[in-house]
């Protein structure tokens, strides 16, 4: 059984962690190998114990000799992407979102795929949490900075969420449907639909606390979904 060989390979592994690392702080090339398996075994919990450890080093090239590669730019944006991943699973967006950071900030000369899947996950969860499109940091690279304001699904969805347009954010969630299952988003993306309607609810009852149910359903696009044909 594939899920149980997963399972088995996360001892080993988490033991060569253990034994590579000069301190507890420090990144090595068996950290995104371990996170990816429990990844597939949906070990959640034991990725979550790896991933409360902060990281402030990186493998250094003088322990070269006892592994075959070193951490390499693209395995240490893999090491936060599927920390993020691992966050989500848990539940804990608020941590998914920092980790996400650590990928669209990461200096780059040109953009990774990582950076790309991280940027979508990154807005879905900002609308999902807060209700907002965060803003990237000033230190983000350029590269990240220019690609954020490219066409995708990403970008229209958090426009149609910035306008407060519900029957549009839908629209778009549907069309855009085949993308999102492919990035493997479609729940994070029906979860920032529904936030938009929270939002919206809050709003209209702090400012309109005489508006009728029927006007708040109005308001929120659920009108429309109840009259949309069967």
């Amino acid at each position: 059984d594939g899920q149980q060989a997963r399972l088995r390979s996360l001892r080993p592994l988490l033991s060569a962690l253990t034994k590579l690392r000069p301190s507890a702080e420090t990144l090595t090339p068996v950290h995104t190998e371990f996170l990816r398996v429990c990844l597939k075994a949906k070990a959640y919990h034991l990725a979550a114990r790896l991933l409360d450890q902060p990281i402030c080093d990186i493998y250094p090239a003088s322990l070269a000799k006892y592994v075959q590669t070193l951490v390499t730019p693209e395995g240490f944006l893999c090491y936060f992407y599927y920390g993020a991943l691992v966050r989500i699973g848990l539940r804990q967006y608020v941590e998914a979102l920092q980790l996400l950071l650590v990928v669209l900030t990461c200096p780059s000369s040109c953009l990774s795929a990582v950076q790309v899947d991280a940027y979508k996950k990154f807005v879905l969860l900002s609308l999902k949490i807060s209700g907002d499109l965060h803003s990237l940091p000033m230190y983000a690279s350029h590269i990240v900075q220019r690609y954020a304001k490219s066409p995708g699904y990403a970008v229209d969805i958090a426009e149609a969420f910035k306008q407060g347009d519900a029957v549009a954010l839908r629209r778009i969630v549907e069309e855009k449907a085949q993308a999102i299952q492919a990035d493997d988003n479609t729940g994070l993306a029906k979860q920032a639909v529904e936030s938009l309607q929270r939002h919206k609810v809050r709003m209209l009852t702090s400012t309109y606390l005489t508006l009728s149910l029927a006007e708040i359903a109005r308001e929120i696009g659920f009108e429309e979904e109840s009259q949309a044909p069967d």
